[in-house]
């Protein structure tokens, strides 16, 4: 999706807001998935900090839910050999359905 966008030499708000509008008009962001799994990394902690204030700025303004990583998830995801992402959907899962553990997920990847 973002290949085919320009964001050379775009101050980072503005390339984050095209890449929400081009996931608008794609269909990723849509009254079923309205949700945007935000993850940052960076070994400069205030660097990843102010790319996440950007980024949230961003999605409020666009009106889009989003849910951002934490050091915990980071540190959880760590501990259990899977990306950060990937832990904040186990969790998403989770929330959704309490029947559902963390363990179940790690054993289907």
């Amino acid at each position: 999706m973002v290949e085919n966008l320009d964001l050379k030499r775009l101050p980072i708000n503005e390339a984050i807001e095209k890449i929400v509008d081009q996931a608008n008009l794609d269909g990723y962001i849509n009254e079923e998935n309205e949700t945007v799994n935000v993850i940052t990394a960076s070994r400069n902690e205030k660097r990843e900090e102010k790319l996440n204030t950007i980024i949230e700025t961003v999605l409020e303004k666009k009106a889009v839910q989003y849910v951002r990583n934490t050091e915990e998830v980071k540190q959880e995801a760590k501990e259990n050999n899977v990306s950060p992402g990937r832990m904040l959907i186990i969790k998403r899962a989770i929330a959704i359905d309490q029947t559902l553990n963390l363990k179940m997920h790690l054993s289907s990847i």
